[in-house]
């Protein structure tokens, strides 16, 4: 045994190793010791001391469950009573509850309608912004719905969609009926392509063949992005 456990005094910094050990002193005292300590050999042979005394306490101690009729007990105490099979049931009905809730906010406030319907949309303009074309690519149904929003076409053509993915060659879509409105389908294997691709209008003869090739400047075009 140290020296410390025959001192006396509280103010006796070998009697605060092990407070110092338990961590028990407040920042400005550890400070204090530890500034002390660095200059006190005995002071740190006492802190030795109590860090192995402290270990050895507990070598082997392990977790030790409470009897259930403490935990209940000590359920009791906190809750206000003791926690039976109604309670538990009790539980899983507020539990049911709160998630039928939350599936009621989620779906019917519409919160995943972006992600549930999968439409993609695209504004295609023309560089100076007086030719308009609203495109909703409906992932569902696999196909473009295309509405012509201004902008006349030049005289004698008609409006054909391309497909334009990266450096390859543009691929024809189809073309726009006479109408505002025009539904072209996407080939199955075109879809993957299409959610996040770049479409554009050309002006093609109106009794001109289907072509791989476009006419060219495209009279407009935008990027498909998903949206409502």
């Amino acid at each position: 045994m140290t020296a410390a456990h025959s001192a006396q005094g509280e103010d006796n910094p070998l009697i605060h190793a092990a407070e110092y050990v338990l961590g028990l002193l407040e920042p400005r005292a550890v400070r204090e010791f530890e500034m002390e300590m660095a200059e006190n050999p005995d002071l740190r042979d006492e802190v030795v001391f109590w860090t192995e005394q402290f270990a050895e306490l507990q070598v082997g101690a392990g977790d030790v469950p409470p009897r259930p009729e403490v935990f209940r007990a000590i359920k009791k105490q906190i809750f206000g009573r003791a926690f039976g099979l109604f309670s538990q049931v009790a539980s899983y009905v507020i539990g049911a509850c709160a998630a039928l809730a939350l599936v009621w906010v989620v779906f019917g406030m519409g919160l995943l309608d972006p992600y549930l319907s999968p439409h993609h949309r695209a504004a295609l303009t023309s560089p100076d912004g007086t030719m308009r074309f609203e495109v909703v690519y409906d992932a569902r149904q696999g196909g473009l719905l295309l509405h012509h929003g201004g902008g006349g076409l030049p005289i004698g053509t008609v409006a054909e969609v391309w497909l334009l993915v990266g450096d390859t060659a543009p691929v024809s879509l189809g073309r726009m009926g006479p109408g505002v409105e025009t539904r072209l389908p996407v080939a199955e294997e075109l879809a993957p392509l299409v959610r996040f691709a770049t479409l554009a209008i050309s002006a093609e003869a109106e009794d001109s063949a289907a072509s791989d090739v476009p006419t060219e400047p495209f009279l407009a075009s935008g990027r498909l992005s998903l949206g409502p």
